[in-house]
């Protein structure tokens, strides 16, 4: 009788113990279960992931920046070969959705942006590369970016007025003043 009654009340716990882990599971935790893209944290590790399950390839984080609640991050797809990604805002706080993702082969990868009603862009360049300054050109205004060889380069470059052109060009030189890359992309549109 006493076995019996002991071996109804492990019964009952490990019951009772399946369901409360089927609660938390279903209920609380929503670190289980796939991974979404749609919903991460600003860590290095989960920036990473979701780019990588957006791509469709394993990268290497290189660096991020944030501007306006907005995470840009430059990434190595395989060597030889870098991109930007970006990530927005969603309505959980201080949650990210990925939004887009560009790589190639090219020294420079550039993103266009808003800044205040002002075209911008994101200019990333791995440390493995030749160049050592940039020039940034949008219809007639022109900006001087120097790089340090010593780290990669991940930049936001902010255009002072509303311009007519909707073209940004980046041209980057090595340390003797050659042309080595150069990447043009569209302006956001307002």
């Amino acid at each position: 009788m006493k076995a019996a009654l002991i071996s109804t009340l492990m019964v009952a716990l490990l019951c009772l113990s399946f369901f409360a882990f089927f609660i938390y599971v279903v209920f609380i935790d929503d670190e289980i279960g796939p991974f979404n893209v749609h919903d991460i944290s600003a860590d290095e590790s989960e920036l990473q992931i979701a780019t990588d399950l957006s791509i469709g390839k394993g990268t290497r984080l290189l660096k991020t920046i944030t501007l306006h609640n907005q995470i840009y991050s430059l990434f190595e797809a395989q060597p030889g070969e870098i991109g930007i990604a970006a990530f927005t805002p969603i309505a959980k706080k201080d949650r990210f959705k990925f939004e887009a993702a560009t790589y190639s082969d090219n020294l420079i990868q550039a993103k266009p942006i808003m800044v205040n009603g002002n075209a911008g862009v994101v200019v990333g360049i791995s440390k493995k590369s030749p160049i050592h300054h940039l020039t940034v050109m949008k219809a007639q205004e022109s900006i001087e970016k120097k790089l340090t060889t010593e780290q990669d380069s991940l930049e936001i470059i902010h255009f002072k007025s509303p311009l007519s052109s909707d073209e940004i060009l980046v041209v980057g030189y090595d340390i003797s003043g050659n042309e080595l890359a150069r990447t043009m992309v569209k302006a956001e549109a307002q």
